[in-house]
């Protein structure tokens, strides 16, 4: 077939005529599904500007009709962030950063502002959807209280997301009730890209910028954003470098479906066959007019950047040789003949606004900013000419510019910290905005004078004002560069891969080599996840159950210091996420125990089912009576 059809509207479809495998003129009903070809589409938008597209609304209605479900039904992959390794990581840099803010190095020039102990200290959470990582990061902070610099009873966490039905979710869960008593927790409904205020709906503050109604700044402190797997979902713009020239990538949005009754409907997502179209622009003041004018000296800086390196950096006789790809007429496919100077570009405007937004909330504008998600911080990454790929999982979501989120931090006057690895599966970033020439431009001057597309110049900057925060650069490194969530994530999953059983063969032997002792050294390096705990629930059941002989824990019982370690921490009552309680008993002839059905309590004991957040009861009160197996007694 020549072309996919347009259509005046996506509620009628008219008939096409194209040629058929032999030349001749052919003509299909597209109103039939069996005659709708593969190439053709319903055309629900015509081109427009990447973030103003109908993809962002199909994305909102997916959430605001799957609701929380889009977690605990495992719609929408989060357990990479939504671990106990993570919650604590990010609490051990946001302890870092409070470090840097009341060690002075006796220059007022080069030192962080100190905070107000007195006042309150918010940690916002975009999109936290299951609550599960809110949770546990407040119980990581707890934890660290009698090391943290700032009084852990000011500390703040905002849980926020744009649809009433999660933030109804996260009242009622009981494992969130003990934060929501004591104030340490509050609820926000916020679009991040749109709104430009946080209305906490326990205590009634409003977080919000000057205006006519507030004289003053409504934070005495920064504040801390965490943004895990949101900003791939946030909308983005869509660039070319090609021949040296910057061109903007328009989309129009269509369904591989012969007919579409309602352009809103989120299954579309599923069905989704898009085209791109790249024009040239003159300049690059492509936001200079329009709600994101206030950014454009920034914006315009990083496409000129783009632009320019691009160009500088793939001159070369060596690697200009072009390079043809194969076209596979998916929005991952649309690949051409690309010389080594050309690059395709995701920018990543709706966080960009949001950071804007979150920051004339905050204290003298200063932000950090923990950010985990799919993504790239090097531009030479982008190289080739690709149209973007939408990974669909239920929703949708791309490859996060987390360069581009950097150069902007930097030149707004602050810096941006990466992990090394670039082909991780999870990229976790920290970005600090100090508040210093913040919004500059308007002068003409600039914060950050970059030669022509040289690289050394933003890592020059980040290089030095990151000097000022030594132990947030320590921290980042001992848990995010050194052995990060990603390497955690990929350690658990190479873990559990040997131990998938089909009953025989080498897999069943893969499974008994794998000791508990391997088990528990994982356990403690998840800060004893409930989930990891399920993953590998056969292999500790079966395990533990060959090592009890005796009648009690700690009195020569269980043999093996991985049995009681386990059995020991089990026992621990409050603030530990581990969905059992284990006592022993010993039986000369143990009974054989269902254990899909002990597993399922387990289970639904760390609220995975019903709540996916994992309950801070005390836990002897609830896993008791435990023979050579894991037994719930009660309603859990």
């Amino acid at each position: 077939f020549n072309k996919a059809i347009l259509m005046s509207s996506p509620q009628t479809c008219t008939a096409t005529t194209y040629n058929d495998s032999n030349g001749n003129n052919a003509t299909d009903d597209p109103t039939s599904s069996s005659s709708f070809s593969r190439n053709e589409r319903t055309v629900l938008e015509g081109f427009v500007r990447c973030s103003d597209s109908l993809l962002w609304k199909l994305m909102m209605s997916f959430y605001d009709r799957e609701g929380v479900d889009s977690w605990t039904r495992g719609i929408v992959p989060n357990f990479i962030t939504s671990n106990a390794f993570i919650a604590r990581a990010y609490a051990r840099l946001l302890s870092g950063y409070f470090f840097d803010c009341f060690v002075s190095s006796g220059d007022a020039t080069t030192t962080p502002t100190r905070l107000n102990v007195e006042e309150k200290f918010y940690v916002v959470e975009l999109g936290a959807g299951s609550g599960k990582f809110s949770f546990l990061m407040l119980k990581a902070l707890h934890e660290m209280k009698t090391t943290l610099r700032f009084p852990v009873e000011n500390v703040v966490y905002v849980m926020t997301d744009f649809t009433e039905s999660n933030l109804n979710f996260w009242k009622d869960h009981p494992a969130l009730e003990p934060f929501v008593t004591s104030g340490q927790l509050d609820f926000a409904i916020f679009d991040a890209v749109n709104d430009t205020e946080l209305r906490l709906q326990n205590s009634g503050v409003v977080l919000g910028p000057p205006n006519g109604d507030r004289d003053g700044e409504t934070t005495k402190n920064p504040m801390c954003i965490v943004a895990n797997y949101l900003f791939d979902t946030l909308c983005h713009d869509i660039f070319r470098v090609e021949g040296s020239v910057l061109k903007e990538g328009l989309i129009s949005v269509g369904s591989a479906r012969p007919n579409e009754a309602n352009s809103s409907d989120p299954d579309i997502i599923n069905h989704m066959r898009n085209e791109y179209d790249y024009r040239p622009l003159k300049d690059t003041e492509y936001y200079k007019n329009g709600r994101d004018g206030v950014d454009n000296v920034h914006l315009s800086r990083i496409l000129a950047f783009y632009r320019d390196y691009y160009d500088k950096n793939g001159d070369d006789d060596d690697n200009n040789t072009p390079t043809t790809h194969k076209s596979s007429g998916k929005d991952d496919g649309g690949r051409g003949t690309s010389a080594r100077g050309d690059a395709s570009i995701l920018m990543p405007i709706g966080a960009i606004r949001a950071i804007r937004r979150l920051s004339n909330m905050s204290h003298q504008k200063k932000l950090i900013i923990l950010s985990g998600d799919k993504g790239n911080d090097d531009p030479e990454q982008f190289r080739g000419l690709v149209d973007p790929h939408l990974a669909v999982h239920g929703s949708f979501s791309v490859m996060v510019n987390y360069h581009a989120i950097g150069a902007y931090v930097t030149s707004r006057g602050g810096f941006s910290l990466h992990g090394s690895q670039h082909d991780a599966s999870l990229k976790v970033s920290a970005f600090v905005l100090s508040g210093d020439n913040d919004d500059d431009g308007a002068d003409g001057t600039a914060v950050v004078e970059t030669r022509s597309g040289d690289l050394s110049d933003f890592e020059r900057w980040d290089r030095e004002r990151s000097a000022r925060y030594p132990m947030l650069k320590q921290c980042f490194e001992d848990n995010i560069v050194s052995f990060g969530p990603n390497d955690f994530f990929m350690l658990q999953r190479g873990m559990k891969e040997v131990t998938i059983s089909s009953g025989s063969g080498d897999a069943a032997i893969n499974e008994t080599n794998l000791s508990l002792n391997s088990v528990v050294s994982l356990l403690k390096l998840s800060d004893w996840d409930a989930d990891v705990f399920y993953k590998f629930r056969d292999i500790i059941i079966s395990k533990v159950r060959s090592t009890f002989t005796g009648t009690e824990i700690g009195t020569g019982g269980v043999r093996g210091s991985s049995s009681i370690e386990i059995a020991r921490y089990c026992q621990k009552p409050l603030f530990h996420p581990f969905p059992f309680f284990l006592l022993s008993r010993y039986r000369s002839t143990p009974p054989t125990p269902n254990y899909e059905k002990i597993c399922s309590k387990v289970y639904r004991a760390s609220g995975k089912t019903t709540s996916s957040l994992v309950e801070i009861k005390t836990w002897p009160s609830r896993w008791v009576d435990c023979t050579t197996d894991f037994r719930c007694r009660g309603t859990v």
